[in-house]
């Protein structure tokens, strides 16, 4: 239901700092007034607009309790770029059990977003941009299921 989510939480540290990247970029340059700066970012602008989206809503679900502490910190734990091993011993759960509860969570995030944020939305939203074929979408559908 969230692989959109899963991926934009999971590489949140990734984005962001392509964005710092290229601010600092665009400062160090000397601008002709009479020409207009382009931005070009090593992902969409959107892409960080959707992550600042997501951390919106992430953060509402947990002050509305409809994330748990336990839950909080595991997702915590999976942004900082620990080792999966390292968070399951910290939590003292399986394997099995950390991703279940993170893509719980990434689901629910996905649920009260809805539209481009739920896998079915994302794949209407990628096929009407790139004007996808029906091969194409099947392929998408196939990558999202095996990243799950």
């Amino acid at each position: 239901m969230s692989w959109y989510v899963r991926e934009l939480l999971i590489n949140s540290e990734q984005i962001r700092s392509a964005v710092i990247k290229m601010a600092e970029y665009q400062e160090s340059l000397d601008y002709d007034d009479s020409f207009p700066s382009y931005h070009y970012y090593d992902y969409d602008e959107n892409t960080y607009l959707d992550l600042l989206t997501v951390e919106q809503k992430y953060k509402e679900l947990l002050e509305d309790n409809f994330i748990t502490c336990e839950e909080n910190k595991i997702v915590l734990s999976m942004l900082t770029n620990k080792r999966i091993s390292q968070i399951e011993r910290d939590n003292k759960i399986s394997h099995q059990t950390l991703i279940k509860k993170f893509n719980e969570v990434c689901n629910r995030v996905a649920f009260h977003l809805g539209e481009n944020f739920t896998d079915e939305g994302y794949i209407s939203y990628l096929t009407e941009k790139y004007n996808f074929n029906i091969e194409e979408v099947k392929k998408l559908r196939e990558y999202i299921n095996e990243e799950k």
